[in-house]
């Protein structure tokens, strides 16, 4: 497999290892430290340990995946020349505005994965300090080339899936040219959901994009048993209008 912070040809059993051994830096950086920095910053939120990066709201508690924070300070660190105590900063803060939006709107009825990815527009955008808006889009950078190095099966291809590389989109961490992994109309797909994410401004808007993006799902999504590459180009045309 490639190491997605160098591409360099490695042993899928010794990713991490090299990640750690020639990209992770400062070069005495500990799990314990990058622990200790995330727990201080999530005051006076608890914060715990857990293999997903998320927030659970109704616990008012954030989780914290140590693997996932290694891997954005080591991309994070090599290509774009970001300290590791600010990805860290980013990644508590982002899940603390998940917090904050509870208050901010009436929550839709719609897909819990489709209205996680509007928040995280909103969140990053307008709620955090700008000098994270850097981390955020590496972020979005990082996840785009994990999903190209290793694609994710079509089973597994979930409205999620989907609505996350709609929002590195609008936020301009990627561009369609970064997607070779999706079909041609996945990718449009995906630029169509991403213009409903880019127009959010306030808070306020998230319900209707929210709403808008799972009409998209409902009128452009390929019927069960058909294949992206069965579902022609012609058929997202009129998401052009949605």
């Amino acid at each position: 497999m490639e190491c997605l912070v160098c591409r360099a040809v490695i042993e899928r059993e010794k990713s991490w290892e090299h990640i750690r051994s020639e990209h992770l830096k400062p070069a005495d950086l500990t799990r314990e430290k990058i622990l200790e920095h995330a727990k201080k910053v999530a005051h006076p939120i608890e914060l715990k340990t857990a293999y997903v990066t998320c927030v659970k709201v109704e616990e008012n508690t954030i989780y914290l995946s140590l693997n996932s924070a290694e891997l954005l300070i080591a991309f994070g660190g090599e290509r774009s020349n970001i300290p590791w105590d600010e990805i860290v900063e980013w990644m508590i803060l982002h899940e603390k505005g998940h917090l904050q939006c509870k208050d901010l709107y009436e929550r839709p009825k719609v897909s819990a994965q489709i209205l996680l990815n509007v928040e995280d527009y909103y969140i990053d955008k307008y709620l955090l300090p700008e000098k994270y808006w850097r981390v955020c889009k590496v972020n979005g950078e990082c996840s785009t080339v994990i999903r190209d190095i290793s694609p994710l099966p079509y089973v597994l291809r979930d409205g999620y899936y989907y609505t996350s590389l709609a929002t590195f989109l609008a936020y301009g961490a990627v561009t369609l040219e970064d997607f070779n992994f999706l079909k041609p109309s996945e990718a449009k797909f995906v630029e169509i959901i991403s213009k409903f994410i880019g127009k959010i401004e306030r808070a306020e808007e998230i319900p209707t994009a929210a709403r808008e993006i799972e009409g998209v799902f409902k009128e452009l999504y390929p019927p069960k048993g058909v294949s992206w590459d069965n579902w022609q180009i012609a058929n997202l045309k009129k998401g052009d209008i949605l």
